[in-house]
């Protein structure tokens, strides 16, 4: 169901087909193959799943349950055609990863919905399964319980363990049960509602998730070396609240600030039909999983009559952590915030009038939790049109007079709270055909504790009185599944450079020339990239066989970057082996339904270096590809960043090249004319 907001009115819109029970085993029809499953589907593959198993005494934790997507293959040459494609074209399929209880084996389901049966069960050997474990408690108790952690809180100033908080787990990747253990810290509170951040403890408790016992204490350094020695250490008491009924109150806000109203006094210009979702010349659909969360489906724009494929799918596909104190056993904060968490689990709901403004659609989601009951997650991303400035304007030197156009775009956002941060992801349409993805980043960095006089020694900021918070990066990997005019592509880098010749020459006589150099990517191992802020550098995604009519060059889409610094952990660090997808800013592979994550579906040292790794010399030119883009921001602290973190944003561009007449942008009403 998707509900509109917008002011002080509330509509709740039935626009979903519901679903029909058929045939004698309840089969379920659905709108779209491309659709997310429903608590009927999730409930009956997890009935099927039970049925299987080989003992009624084994029990299983349902870690991912999701669609097995029908292939691209079978869907093209409806996205192509702008056809609904029939309901019976792929059956339904659902893909279960389940851990025993027991032993923590790890299993992959794929069940076959229509047909009542299980289609293959295998076991999976050698993986370190996603933490989320949905309705299944953390060891929090287990841990505060244990009388050598209570010792050391009491020493520490928390002798009162309903004021001591286990947060930040994490997987210790090192250890050779890296599959089994995760990572711990404490942090103190001053009373109930305290910020816990503001106090952080000197010790983690590392636990094995199997035999649910804690198999080791350890003190974490607080002095300015690598020293563990932490006696007499007592953990910081100043509080760092951003609660502002915590501060005084309303009188602690400021009180100019007035508020700015927005409005669709006619309505909204989108309209949504299911999953299906139409702004303007835009359309698309839209799924969700408890991993990537938001996923964009077959996006095309209308283009004079014809509707023109873009995109045929788009995800968000990882997150990678690093942070730069290479004390240990600080060398093990590293995260994955997709691969591990998933960003459709932690999705936060959003809510009009603070999250979102004006009349904006909210989404739910149907996901589960760890028995594999269906779980709705309410409001877990919306769309909405934004005002975003002036989309173009000329004034007549002659007469004065001209125009102006405000830009309008359409925002897909979601926003997903992982342990101390909050992420919002928005996928942003806009009039002139340009597509950007925007991520930002607030929430509470994450802190650790010094000793009495300690400095973070060059490795984070100082934020409070024996509260660092360390120096990270945070990076982030595209999925985008390229179908320009077509699924037969090629990729360029197109680079800036001056014309070569010096001042006074035949080429370059006044030396102020400079041109553009365009090279195809015609194999697997030329499709990986890195950025080159100082060419300019972008990748242009063209349809050898679609020319422009102007140009007579193929038609495409170039992808602009941010600048950011490369991931700074070095090539041979045993923390990198899982992150072997950052070693460039762009990839470009063939497209294959089974190949969604960039690390492999379990993060250990597989994805793609291993997918190119006998694939070097195979072709990408007019090819089906994908682009995998890495792309984030290195975060150097600082005390403006505490006790909360005002929003940082990174992201890319995507906008055409070379692919429309004209500005498609030109038919948009000038301001003013619509009165």
């Amino acid at each position: 169901m998707v509900k509109l907001r917008g002011g002080i009115l509330y509509f709740s819109v039935l626009i979903s087909i519901w679903y029909m029970l058929m045939l004698s085993n309840s089969l379920l029809i659905v709108a779209h193959p491309l659709d997310p499953l429903t608590s009927e589907e999730i409930q009956k593959a997890v009935s099927l799943t039970e049925k299987s198993k080989e003992s009624p005494d084994i029990s299983y934790i349902y870690n991912y349950i999701a669609l097995k997507e029908p292939p691209k293959a079978l869907m093209l040459s409806y996205f192509r055609s702008d056809t609904e494609p029939p309901t019976h074209v792929y059956p339904r399929k659902a893909f279960l990863m389940l851990i025993e209880n027991s032993t923590y084996n790890v299993h992959e389901v794929v069940v076959n919905l229509n047909a009542n049966r299980i289609e293959s069960k295998i076991r999976v050997y050698g993986v370190r399964p996603m933490f989320y474990i949905g309705g299944v408690p953390l060891p929090t108790e287990s841990i505060k319980s244990d009388a050598r952690v209570q010792e050391k809180c009491a020493k520490l100033g928390y002798p009162n363990m309903t004021l001591v908080v286990v947060s930040q787990a994490y997987d210790i990747v090192t250890d050779n049960r890296g599959d089994k253990l995760s990572f711990f810290l404490l942090n103190g509170l001053n009373f109930k509602m305290d910020n816990p951040y503001a106090h952080p403890l000197d010790f983690f408790v590392a636990y094995d998730l199997t035999t649910k016992s804690i198999l080791k204490i350890q003190d974490l350094p607080t002095h300015d070396d690598f020293s563990v020695n932490n006696e007499g250490n007592t953990a910081p008491k100043m509080e760092g609240n951003y609660d502002y009924t915590l501060r005084g109150g309303k009188a602690f806000l400021r009180h100019d600030d007035k508020p700015i109203l927005v409005s669709s006094p006619e309505g909204v210009s989108y309209k949504i039909r299911g999953n299906e979702i139409q702004w303007q010349k835009w359309k698309m659909r839209v799924g969700f999983n408890g991993r990537e969360g938001l996923i964009l489906y077959t996006v095309n724009y209308n283009d004079g009559g014809t509707r023109r494929p873009i995109l045929y799918r788009a995800s968000l596909a990882e997150m990678f952590v690093p942070y730069g104190d290479p004390r240990p056993p600080y060398h093990v904060k590293v995260w994955f915030d997709i691969g591990k968490y998933g960003v459709g689990y932690t999705a936060a709901e959003q809510r009009n009038g603070e999250d979102v403004l004006g009349s904006a659609a909210f989404f739910d989601s149907i996901l589960h939790d760890a028995y594999g009951n269906p779980m709705r997650y309410k409001n877990v991303f919306s769309v909405r049109e934004e005002e975003a400035g002036i989309l173009w304007k000329h004034v007549d030197f002659r007469t004065k007079e001209g125009f102006v156009v405000r830009s309008h775009r359409l925002v897909l956002s979601t926003i997903a709270t992982v342990g101390n941060y909050d992420y919002g992801f928005n996928w942003e349409f806009y009039q002139d055909g340009s597509i950007q993805f925007v991520a930002q980043l607030t929430g509470i960095v994450s802190t650790n504790m010094m000793a009495v006089n300690a400095t973070p020694a060059g490795h984070g900021t100082t934020m409070a009185p024996q509260v660092n918070a360390q120096y990270h990066q945070h990076f982030f990997t595209a999925r985008l599944d390229m179908d320009v005019d077509g699924d037969a592509n090629s990729v360029s880098t197109l680079d800036i450079k001056p014309v070569q010749g010096n001042s006074g020459s035949a080429t370059n006589p006044y030396g102020q020339g400079f041109t553009t150099s365009q090279t195809v990517l015609q194999t697997v191992g030329e499709g990986r990239t890195t950025i080159d802020p100082l060419k300019g550098r972008t990748w242009v995604v063209t349809n050898p066989n679609s020319p422009h009519k102007v140009t007579n060059k193929p038609v495409g889409w170039k992808l602009m970057p941010h600048s950011y610094p490369p991931v700074l952990m070095k090539a041979d660090s045993p923390m990198r082996k899982n992150a072997g997808f950052m070693a460039y800013d762009m990839w470009v592979t063939l497209q294959n339904d089974d190949q969604l994550y960039p690390g492999g579906f379990y993060l250990n040292n597989s994805g793609l270096p291993e997918w190119v790794r006998d694939k070097l010399g195979e072709t990408i030119e007019n090819k089906d590809i994908v682009l995998w883009h890495n792309f984030g921001l290195t975060h150097i602290t600082r005390v403006e960043d505490y006790p909360i973190m005002p929003v940082e944003t990174t992201g890319f561009w995507l906008k055409p090249f070379n692919f429309f007449k004209e500005n498609p942008s030109i038919d948009v009403p000038p301001a003013g004319s619509q009165n």
